[in-house]
């Protein structure tokens, strides 16, 4: 079993996120990572993992450090991703769709975080249908998707998949939980839990730690800010964790405001 967050920490440790400092990771992920824990608490094995809309692999990278093997899905050519390979041998990373995955792969855990609002909607059963031959009986599903009682339907977003005639990296829905249930049930999935993240103090929140660590890695190229730095960034680094601290703390309380949070997550298990 994982401990109380340490799936979180070990994410800060590894943070490899170009935009950010390494110094100063975006501690507003700690609600996100707990309940990632929880789902994967979830699992009868932790043997291999698959991380669908995986970018450059911000969230395999801590899986990795527990599953004995991992996969990660990413439409778009992202390099970073690919290079995740060298330093990770028992990682294997796919530049397309899960289709391109193996049949005979069988995933104890599948991460699709802010992928299902995405998958184009005359396409969602047969998706749905690839994930469950994707995993044995007590497999886990972990879904991270917008709110759509908070942020309103797809047609509607600024990440429309209409805006651009982009199909592939737009919202195609908003779904409603019983929604998702409704096409993950017929497949043998259960609800395990459910809960609501992403509050306006958390985007608040978050905005501080990318001003403070984007700033760092922009200065920290220079040798005289390296060497004055430390001074103030531990102390820094303090602060902004206590910040995140304080924002998961508040969004515990409020994990079942369906009217204040922006996003909702739904983790399911295969139990026939």
């Amino acid at each position: 079993m994982y401990q109380k967050n340490n799936l979180a920490k070990i994410f800060f440790k590894t943070s490899q996120d170009e935009r950010l400092s390494s110094r100063l990771p975006d501690y507003t992920k700690i609600t996100t990572l707990n309940y990632m824990n929880r789902a994967i608490n979830c699992c009868d094995n932790w043997d291999a993992f698959l991380d669908i809309g995986a970018g450059d692999g911000h969230y395999s990278i801590p899986l990795l450090k527990k599953f004995n093997t991992g996969t990660a899905v990413e439409i778009d050519n992202n390099q970073r991703l690919i290079a995740l390979k060298k330093e990770f041998e028992n990682f294997t990373p796919i530049i397309g769709t899960i289709s391109d995955i193996e049949p005979e792969e069988k995933f104890d855990f599948i991460l699709m975080a802010d992928v299902f609002e995405h998958i184009p909607l005359e396409e969602i059963n047969k998706f749905c249908l690839q994930i469950s031959n994707m995993q044995a009986i007590n497999g886990v599903i972990y879904i991270l998707t917008p709110n759509p009682i908070f942020c309103g339907p797809a047609t509607k977003s600024e990440l429309f998949h209409g805006i651009n005639n982009n199909r592939h990296h737009g919202h195609q829905k908003h779904y409603l939980p019983q929604e998702i249930l409704n096409l993950l049930s017929p497949l043998g999935y259960s609800l395990v839990f459910s809960a609501f993240e992403e509050s306006g103090l958390r985007q608040f929140i978050k905005r501080i730690i990318f001003g403070f660590s984007m700033r760092d890695n922009k200065y920290n190229q220079s040798k005289i800010y390296r060497l004055f730095s430390p001074i103030f960034i531990y102390p820094l680094k303090g602060f902004l964790y206590i910040l995140g601290l304080i924002s998961y703390k508040i969004e515990l309380l409020r994990s079942n405001d369906k009217f204040g949070m922006m996003s909702r997550v739904l983790v399911f298990k295969k139990i026939k």
